[in-house]
């Protein structure tokens, strides 16, 4: 339900209760008043839990690039020892590049 939905209701059950003449006997009134407030207080729920969510994507962006960030400080440091033949560094650097030319492969794809 969007705000001018809500305004409609929340005139609707306003003159509804004002004029109790004109509400039928079916239309369970004190019903639809709860299903307005929970709506209500379920709306002020979900901004409060929206932030959370955008807080914690945020978070989540900033440690992900952190983390790439040591692991190319860290791939840099390894090509550099494979140069200078340091034992067991050649074997790393090779599978660090696979993957990491793979990732770049699928920005290039996107692109």
């Amino acid at each position: 339900m969007g705000d001018k939905s809500q305004a409609f209701v929340e005139k609707s059950l306003e003159y509804a209760s004002t004029n109790p003449t004109l509400v039928p006997t079916y239309l369970d009134l004190p019903e639809v008043k709860k299903d307005l407030k929970l709506f209500q207080d379920l709306g002020s729920i979900l901004k409060q839990v929206s932030t959370l969510q955008r807080a914690v994507e945020d978070t989540m962006m900033v440690a992900g690039s952190e983390a790439y960030d040591g692991g190319l400080v860290f791939y840099a440091s390894v090509k550099g020892a494979s140069r200078v033949n340091v034992p067991g560094s050649e074997a790393i650097s090779d599978d660090l590049q696979k993957r990491y030319i793979a990732k770049s492969k699928k920005k290039d794809e996107q692109k």
